[in-house]
């Protein structure tokens, strides 16, 4: 009996020790976008299959360049996510969404009719690639070795993509560069 409430009292113990015990995981980056169902879970295809049905039922340019850039923070915050998880084998295809959404949001907001709106846009994408960029240099030294390539593809896409928006900025008002 007195042995039974040893091995008790000891679980519960590691149990309260391990509770408290901070984690790494994406919930405790600030200003990362809570990623919600990620690729592990079966769920996951129902939430793209919604979030591609929202964006083909947004008729407004604008609007769909605000959810390309969304689905990209999504995209973004799914892989860190799966990364932490320790599950880098999902990263290379969040890694092509997340470089497909920002390409889009791009694409249209430089081809916007309105010159704010493109300059509003493109500021967009500008503010959520350096976000991300803020991000990856956050937790660059937690991630696993094995996910420190795939980290900085990451990188990479957020780069191509800030410079894309730039561009756009440039050519809209080369003087607020």
């Amino acid at each position: 009996m007195r042995q039974n409430r040893y091995v008790l009292g000891t679980i519960l113990t590691l149990a309260v020790m391990l509770s408290i015990t901070p984690s790494v995981s994406a919930q405790n980056i600030p200003d990362l976008l809570d990623a919600g169902t990620t690729p592990d879970s079966f769920a996951y295809g129902f939430k793209r299959l919604f979030e591609a049905l929202d964006l083909a039922f947004t008729f407004n340019e604008n609007d769909k360049v605000v959810k390309h850039i969304k689905f990209a923070e999504l995209r973004f915050s799914e892989a860190i996510s799966v990364v932490l998880k320790g599950m880098p084998e999902f990263v290379d295809g969040l890694t092509r969404d997340y470089d497909k959404q920002i390409s889009d949001a791009n694409k249209i907001a430089g081809l916007a009719e309105n010159a704010n709106d493109r300059e509003t846009l493109s500021e967009l994408v500008v503010v959520i690639t350096s976000k991300h960029l803020e991000v990856l240099d956050k937790i660059k030294d937690i991630v696993p070795e094995q996910a420190k390539e795939k980290i900085s593809s990451l990188k990479e896409i957020a780069i191509k993509g800030s410079t894309e928006a730039l561009k756009n900025l440039a050519q809209e008002n080369p003087k607020n560069l």
